[in-house]
């Protein structure tokens, strides 16, 4: 059964922003190199990756505007892989679209962490005009 869950970071900007939200399989199998997935590190909230490494049953992950790898994580620690996204109030796509952008993810990460600090200057600002209008 899919699980569905709402982003609330950057880290997987522009691929996934916040507020968008996931279906998630809980039920993985032979995970690889692209697919997005959900996991535990710690106790802390569970965080949304792409697979970038499989080796030694060790899944090597990193955000795709991070600049920095995730700690190595066991299948047994995957909540679930991503299956589909709704972003906004649009309709569900599946996640083999956002698996392709893999590649793009070398090529764009610095102009993706660019376009994510604009992006929350821009909410920030947007969020001042508001407030200055109550």
């Amino acid at each position: 059964m899919l699980t569905e869950h709402v982003v609330s970071g950057f880290s997987m900007f522009p691929t996934l922003k916040p507020g968008d939200r996931v279906l998630l399989n809980p039920q993985h199998k032979n995970i690889k190199k692209g697919d997005i997935v959900a996991f535990f590190v710690g106790h802390q909230k569970a965080i949304l990756h792409r697979v970038h490494l499989v080796q030694d049953e060790k899944l090597f992950c990193k955000g795709d505007a991070n600049t920095f790898w995730d700690v190595p994580v066991s299948a047994e620690q995957v909540l679930g892989v991503l299956e589909m996204v709704r972003m906004y109030d649009d309709e569900w796509r599946p996640a083999s679209s956002y698996q392709k952008k893999l590649y793009l993810t070398r090529y764009y990460g610095f102009y993706a962490r660019i376009v994510r600090r604009v992006y929350l200057l821009l909410a920030n600002f947007k969020a001042r005009i508001n407030q200055s209008f109550k």
